[in-house]
């Protein structure tokens, strides 16, 4: 059965399709991916907005939000995909413990790439004047929010992959990342 990319619904049914009790995904890692897009597209207008004013002032953080942009909607598919094929693997099968593994990745990718977009906004605020800071303020909560969730998930999915090594050096990560969201705050 082919699947439709959940980044090309709209938001009406990406929403729908979160709240649905029928099916597993999307859930919170995808819904982390997309706030996380959606906080590095602020990033990327208010940066369009003061090239268009200033140009050069903020060409590199521009050219970085939106690449930070598309990684986090491939993530939102991508962390799906890894749930979805968690689900649908053999219990105590080699495919299901991979799968494991996958369901611990997604988030913990999603957290990281939302920690560069706080460090993105670090970068941005101090360029930017008047209204517009309301719409830096926007991207800093909501990417802080994203990373957290998303760490949080990473975390709790730890116990479906099965090797202790490989559950140790994503904890610690997982740890690292949560330490530079308390000092970027």
């Amino acid at each position: 059965m082919h699947r439709p990319e959940l980044v090309e619904l709209s938001v009406r049914d990406f929403v729908a399709a979160v709240a649905s009790a029928d099916q597993p995904v999307p859930a919170g890692g995808s819904v982390a991916a997309l706030t996380g897009a959606a906080s590095a597209a602020l990033l990327a207008l208010v940066s369009e907005v003061l090239e268009r004013h200033t140009p050069g002032i903020l060409a590199e953080p521009l050219q970085t939000a939106r690449r930070l942009q598309r990684e986090l909607l491939q993530l939102v598919d991508q962390d799906a995909a890894a749930f979805r094929s968690f689900l649908e693997a053999p219990r105590g099968s080699d495919a299901r413990r991979a799968a494991g593994r996958g369901v611990a990745a997604a988030p913990l990718q999603i957290g990281r790439t939302c920690v560069q977009v706080v460090d993105l906004v670090r970068r941005v605020e101090p360029q930017v004047r008047g209204a517009m800071h309301l719409d830096v303020g926007a991207a800093r909560q909501l990417a802080e929010s994203a990373a957290r969730s998303a760490l949080d998930i990473a975390e709790y999915n730890l116990s479906l992959a099965a090797e202790p090594t490989l559950k140790a050096e994503l904890r610690e990560e997982i740890s690292a990342l949560r330490a530079t969201l308390r000092t970027k705050s």
